[in-house]
């Protein structure tokens, strides 16, 4: 299992370099329910449809995670590391609370001394 970061999602949906690493990730995959509001925000920001997105995640076996207060230190000191976005701190935050690597597209991670494994995909 993986837990699955927005700017992934977006490549999959949008079927930019990398989606087809992702593909094969959906089906026991973890988004956190920030990272899915990141998602729908992009559509929403492009002038898409967000209806019917996120029950075409869930379809194809996508879980959505829901944070918890225990979440809250490691997103607050992730933003000391880098100029994280809030989806992207409850990600790595989600994957190190399911003790799961996490799957993005954005090369800075894997250089950060992050606490979860991060998997690229281009």
């Amino acid at each position: 299992m993986i837990v699955i970061d927005a700017s992934a999602m977006l490549a999959f949906l949008h079927g930019e370099t990398g989606h087809e690493k992702v593909a094969p990730a959906l089906t026991q995959g973890v988004m956190s329910v920030v990272n899915l509001a990141e998602v729908l925000q992009k559509f929403v920001r492009g002038g898409m449809p967000i209806e019917g997105v996120a029950a075409r995640l869930s379809d194809v076996g996508l879980m959505i995670d829901r944070p918890d207060e225990d979440d809250a230190p490691l997103v607050a000191r992730l933003s000391a590391i880098k100029d994280f976005s809030i989806g992207d701190r409850f990600c790595i935050a989600a994957g190190a609370r399911l003790s799961m690597p996490v799957l993005t597209a954005d090369r800075a991670w894997a250089a950060l001394d992050l606490p979860v494994r991060v998997e690229l995909i281009r």
